[in-house]
């Protein structure tokens, strides 16, 4: 009777409820490429959410309904109405919750299968078959609320409409012709992956017979490079080996040169020592007659004063006179002789230092060119030593007419510091000319970094010659240059150049 009871109230709209769904095939899914459009899937999921809604709708207003004419009809008790009321709520519930939940079990399944079409593959194993099963009440409900999806394909749950329980499920079978599709899809992506890698292998033994061509070519490119690389190295030694012969060569000669130099020089240190006599000689006569003027000289003082001369005597006081002043010429031409005498022993003296010192040099210069010429070589002609010579002439020639700069006269001196170079320069301006020295040598100076130690630094000294000679006009002109300078080597350029704008400073005036 209570079953009777509970359908009375509902009639034809309670039966409307029941939900008829696409069956879910309980078997194993065959892969199938299938694209169906997300818009349509999407719309048929909410159509179908959609209706599930206004179909729970309709039920819950009948069962309004008819609980409300069961009520008054047949008078049941409020308490035991309500309770059977509500338990049907919450069965209408859970069916759109379940129902909902299919849905969107169906949507994720398409997109399963379009992720599943678009990666597959002919190894991939099939998917585990589905069992068909309601899941238990309220736990679809929990799993969609929390966004996550069902471990399995649901089936259509069973609609409640009374206490008695339907299920309804049912399942499809795969498609063979899909199938069929799928694997001559794949047989197709097959081929074309073997064309492409039929393809890639041709083009890399292509690449590779032309890099073994060309590794060929260039293997004869460097070959002929080495070999005239060897073959210029050869050439470059051939021709230090002849240079090495002509500096031999030039070395023999010099020797040759050296050689005759030093006899040159033991003949000249000969000449000098016969001057130097006749200057002593000359000059023992010199003091010979200067010692007899003195004695007439200090004989005619001690003569005592004579009286009064007559007047007939006055020619001979005038005689006395010329005489008196007579040697005081003498005495004045004596004093000459003497200072002449002592410039030219010292001279003397300074030249035959300078000839000691040039014959040491040349003996050492020998001595030296003669260990460096104990190899065999070929010895060269006296011609080549005078081409040599004429060619230096040549050189200092155009010097001299370029800078209009002679230097008639060098002396060199070897010191303590070194050798000491004395140029005696005569420089030529417009027509006019100056005659001065230029000293070369070294200078030391304490070192400030190493107390103990010297520096030595190469300077030059400028002394002017004449000046007496010049007008008083051209000297005042010169300014500076009419004194003794002292600078260093490296000034020497801007030295040359002021003194030659000094000259020209007169005319300009």
């Amino acid at each position: 009777m209570d079953d009777e009871d509970d359908f009375g109230g509902y009639g034809s709209e309670e039966l409307s409820v029941r939900v008829t769904r696409k069956p879910i095939a309980s078997t194993s899914i065959a892969p199938a490429k299938r694209k169906p459009s997300t818009a349509k899937t999407s719309s048929a999921s909410s159509s179908t959410t959609a209706k599930a809604v206004k179909a729970g709708a309709r039920g819950g207003a009948a069962r309004g309904r008819g609980k409300a004419a069961g009520t008054r009809g047949r008078g049941r008790p409020k308490a035991v109405q309500e309770t059977r009321d509500d338990e049907r709520e919450e069965d209408d519930e859970q069916e759109v919750i379940d129902i909902e939940a299919d849905v969107g079990s169906e949507d994720d399944k398409d997109e399963e299968n379009e992720k599943d079409d678009e990666d597959v593959d002919m190894d991939d194993p099939e998917p585990e078959p589905v069992r068909a099963g309601r899941p238990k009440r309220g736990e679809t409900a929990k799993e969609t609320a929390n966004g996550s999806k069902p471990p399995s394909k649901a089936v259509a749950p069973e609609s409640k409409v009374s206490r008695g329980k339907s299920t309804a499920t049912s399942g499809t079978e795969d498609n063979p012709t899909s199938r069929e599709q799928d694997l001559e899809r794949e047989l197709t992506k097959i081929k074309s992956q073997l064309t492409r890698r039929t393809e890639e292998r041709d083009s890399l033994d292509k690449q590779f017979k032309e890099l073994s061509a060309k590794k060929g070519g260039e293997m004869e490119k460097l070959y002929d490079k080495l070999k005239e690389k060897s073959d210029d190295q050869a050439r470059a030694q051939d021709k230090i080996i002849e240079t090495l012969e002509q500096l031999n060569k030039k070395l023999n000669s010099q020797v040759v040169v050296l050689e005759q130099s030093l006899g040159e020089n033991k003949k000249n240190s000969t000449s000098h020592e016969d001057r130097l006599r006749e200057e002593k000689s000359r000059a023992e006569k010199l003091e010979k007659e200067k010692k007899e003027l003195q004695a007439a000289l200090d004989k005619a003082k001690a003569v005592p004063p004579a009286a009064p001369l007559p007047p007939d005597l006055k020619k001979l006081e005038e005689e006395v006179k010329q005489w008196k002043a007579q040697v005081n010429v003498y005495k004045g031409k004596v004093e000459e002789k003497q200072t002449e005498i002592n410039t030219l022993t010292q001279d003397l003296e300074q030249e035959i230092k300078i000839s000691k010192a040039a014959l040491a040099e040349s003996q050492r210069q020998a001595a030296a060119m003669s260990k460096m010429t104990k190899s065999p070589g070929v010895s060269t002609s006296a011609k080549d030593v005078a081409a040599d010579r004429e060619q230096n002439e040549q050189i200092i020639k155009l010097y001299e007419d370029m800078t209009n700069l002679m230097v008639p006269k060098v002396n060199i001196v070897r010191g303590g510091n070194g050798e000491e170079v004395t140029f005696v320069c005569v420089q030529t301006v417009d027509g006019r000319s100056m005659s001065f020295k230029i000293k070369i040598y070294k200078k030391a100076s304490p070192d400030p970094a190493q107390p103990g130690s010297w520096i030595y630094t190469k300077v030059m000294r400028y002394i002017p010659l004449d000046l007496e000679l010049q007008d008083q006009a051209f000297v005042d002109a010169l300014g500076v240059f009419k004194d003794s300078l002292e600078m260093p080597m490296d000034q020497a350029m801007a030295f040359w150049t002021n003194l030659r704008d000094s000259m020209t400073q007169d005319e300009e005036e």
